[in-house]
């Protein structure tokens, strides 16, 4: 049977290295394939290579053996050393395939050095947002077409989370919904303080929706405003739920809910995104930041060059605590940045309009695109 040998670089840009695998595995499904991954006990510590493994999911089955090479990042020399004696019996393999798009330059180099003038052997390389660069032969530049799914786009970067695609509500009625959201202000208000309130909180959680007809009045009435049960079976029927209880999916989309489903099914269907390429509410399991353990909606664009854009959705912006709230949020989102990638793009989504030049030069300088209430009816035509 034909041999295969698969070199790639470890980094902590892993979806190179992902694409790359696929690649190659698609391409090679009959064929025996071995993989060597040139790596540092620094990334060896962050799990990187089982990161990716863990990304491929079943495709690991087609590689034979998997074998570690640990080097140090800043020595050329001995690296060179390491990954010659390696691969000294090189000759018993038909193809070697060689991506030295990750790890250090030092890494690459030293990748490169032994690699370029092997027999039968294919040196890759990957630009940020540049097709595949064939270093090694007469074709300079090969288009790898890779679909990457969320999942598989998280697992690379080692993030455990838990994904909602379900809506309450589908786009059809979502396209229509706002009217009503404007028109039941004080009333979502009211909502808002039941999912803050420690008492109904807990009766939430416990029996997973309130009845509108056990509802404790007196704990009712502490809330602000004094507000009564009839206004919340309005609110509750005026957006076609029931009146005799809410559950708790439910009041989330009153308060909120119903623009992150607004956003998400607007981009899915304009887009054209399958259910594998876009997420709502992804809830980050390993996160020790409880302040960024959460995305509204994330989605990847791209096979080329796959890219994860990040959505953070605030229905509307109180204009006085506006300047602070968006501040707040847009360092939020530039600290996720870091988590996901070199090319991860970060938007902003409200229906408040954002006129603030503070807010909006500091969203410009994190990289950030905020699409308010003007861009978002504006491509809708105007509607309302």
């Amino acid at each position: 049977m034909k041999r295969i040998c698969v070199v790639i670089l470890v980094s902590e840009q892993t979806i190179p290295n992902l694409m790359f695998l696929k690649w190659i595995v698609f391409n090679n499904k009959s064929i025996l394939l071995e993989l060597f991954c040139i790596t540092t006990e620094y990334m060896e510590q962050k799990h990187k290579i089982r990161a990716i493994q863990k990304a491929l999911g079943e495709i690991n089955s087609f590689f034979a053996k998997m074998t570690p090479i640990i080097v140090d990042e800043n020595n050329l020399e001995e690296n060179v050393k390491k990954i010659e004696l390696q691969f000294s019996n090189s000759v018993f393999y038909d193809e070697i395939h060689v991506n030295i798009t990750g790890g250090t330059k030092i890494m690459s180099i030293a990748c490169y050095e032994v690699f370029k003038n092997k027999e039968n052997t294919v040196l890759y390389y990957q630009p940020v947002n540049k097709p595949m660069q064939i270093l090694n032969s007469k074709m300079s530049k090969y288009s790898i077409e890779v679909p990457i799914t969320i999942k598989e786009y998280l697992d690379a970067y080692n993030v455990a989370c838990k994904i909602d695609n379900i809506c309450v509500k589908d786009w059809n009625y979502n396209q229509t919904v706002l009217p009503i959201v404007e028109n039941m202000t004080s009333e979502r208000s009211i909502y808002l303080e039941l999912q803050n309130n420690e008492y109904f909180r807990k009766m939430l959680k416990k029996k997973g929706a309130l009845e509108f007809d056990k509802i404790d009045s007196e704990k009712l009435s502490r809330l602000q405003n004094n507000p009564t049960v009839e206004q919340l079976v309005s609110c509750s029927v005026r957006f076609g739920f029931g009146s005799d209880k809410i559950t708790g999916k439910e009041i989330k989309y009153i308060t909120g809910g119903w623009f992150e489903e607004y956003v998400y099914q607007k981009l899915k269907t304009e887009k054209k995104l399958d259910d594998d390429s876009i997420a709502l509410n992804i809830r980050i399991v390993n996160s020790d930041d409880k302040d960024k353990n959460e995305l509204d909606v994330a989605y990847i664009e791209g096979k080329t060059n796959p890219r994860l854009n990040i959505v953070e959705c605030k229905s509307f912006i109180d204009e006085a605590l506006q300047a602070k709230l968006l501040t707040d949020t847009l360092y939020k989102m530039q600290a996720l940045k870091k988590d996901f990638g070199l090319t991860v793009k970060s938007y902003l989504y409200t229906m408040s309009i954002i006129k603030k030049e503070s807010v909006l030069s500091r969203a410009k300088d994190l990289d950030i695109e905020i699409i308010d209430r003007t861009k978002l009816l504006s491509e809708n035509g105007g509607e309302r």
